[in-house]
């Protein structure tokens, strides 16, 4: 099949969930036989991966504006696609849902796939206009698409009761990172670990106010941030400001895969303090690394630990103080108990599982709109 993925800011990824599962699954596709065309903005650094045979990448202008910088991209992709011969056209994400009106009107033989990753609506960063357009992308992506996808089942079960339609549950995989990577030249012997874009709904605020209670404490620990802001720097300079010029609070910026599989397995310990999500993956991938892991208790991280790893209440910092000390106090323990959790997610969130998954989605969905089109000639 020729597929079109359209929503990702683009492949390969430097950072963003959205843009490593469009990559992961394209390759998982290309790998199966399929030919796959994926929408990249000029406005987005990519990363340092090789894609396969099948994979081809198309970037089309856009401007770096937080909420215009997807309209436009996706506005353009859209058109584009309009032009090439696909079987399927997937969109990812609220926002560039919206447009797929046009090829529903223009290209009516054209499977249509809707992937649903997170209430982006519920971030802080949006104002009610963005807010707005998110929901009417997600409410013509429910209505207009042969198939709807959401990445966790809250979401899934969510979708279900408001729209009153199928919606198909296939979670996110995780990424094989290089066993033998590049190790950063700066990173300290002991330490704790967030790997995360540089924005507030990600908890890194919690994280940092936890950190100074229980730095005296453990005097040899220091903690590492990986990742960086996306459009708007004062997030970074906020999250800076918190860290009060600590020595041993390190913002190290992205970082490629070559050089993110060492820092995984070197963290003495990974916390992921998000407030929303979909079903990160960087949660999936500290897990496969056996690194001990401390989640926020949000759904979508109970799901992928559920009692293989402590949890804390959201947006309380005075609760992930106090998990941070159980753990940090009883690492071996709490290494041992990850190790269960990396086998588990090795086993349930393999990519070429979830590849043949939407495959079977695709194929289904065709031949009904095939059926369909058939009816209406």
């Amino acid at each position: 099949m020729r597929i079109a993925f359209i929503g990702q800011k683009g492949i390969p990824v430097s950072q963003g969930g959205v843009e490593r599962h469009v990559e992961e699954l394209s390759c998982a596709l290309a790998k199966r036989g399929h030919e796959v065309l994926a929408y990249s903005r000029s406005t987005y650094l990519i990363g340092d991966a090789k894609l396969p045979q099948g994979v081809k990448v198309v970037t089309l202008p856009s401007i770096p504006v937080k909420a215009w910088d997807t309209i436009i991209a996706t506005l353009f992709a859209t058109i584009d696609v309009l032009f090439r011969k696909v079987d399927v056209i997937h969109y990812h994400s609220l926002g560039p849902a919206f447009f797929m009106f046009l090829p529903w009107f223009l290209k009516p033989s054209t499977t249509l796939v809707f992937t649903h990753h997170t209430y982006e609506t519920q971030r802080p960063q949006w104002g009610p206009l963005a807010r707005f357009a998110m929901r009417c992308g997600e409410a013509v992506g429910m209505a207009l698409a042969d198939e709807v996808v959401a990445i966790s089942p809250v979401v899934a079960m969510d979708l279900e009761a408001i729209y009153r339609r199928h919606v198909s549950m296939v979670p996110n995989g995780f990424t094989n990172l290089p066993v033998h990577a590049i190790t950063h030249p700066v990173l300290p012997e002991k330490y704790i670990l967030a790997v995360s874009r540089l924005i507030r709904s990600k908890g890194l605020d919690f994280l940092i106010n936890a950190f100074h209670l229980i730095e005296k404490d453990f005097p040899n620990y220091h903690l590492v941030i990986v990742g960086s802001a996306t459009h708007n720097d004062s997030d970074e300079a906020r999250l800076r400001s918190l860290a009060n010029g600590s020595h041993r609070i390190h913002f190290l910026g992205w970082q490629p895969s070559s050089k993110l599989g060492a820092i995984y397995r070197g963290a003495s310990l990974f916390v992921q303090p998000s407030e929303i999500e979909g079903l990160p993956m960087t949660l999936l991938e500290a897990a496969t690394t056996g690194v001990p892991i401390i989640v926020s208790d949000i759904p979508e991280h109970m799901l992928i630990v559920r009692a293989d790893a402590p949890s804390f209440k959201s947006k309380h910092h005075l609760d992930l103080a106090s998990k941070l000390r159980l753990v940090l106090g009883n690492e071996e323990k709490y290494r041992e108990r990850s190790a269960l959790l990396a086998e588990r997610v090795i086993r349930d969130f393999d990519w070429q599982y979830i590849a043949k998954r939407i495959e079977n989605i695709y194929m289904n969905s065709a031949e009904r709109r095939k059926l369909m089109v058939q009816k209406l000639a």
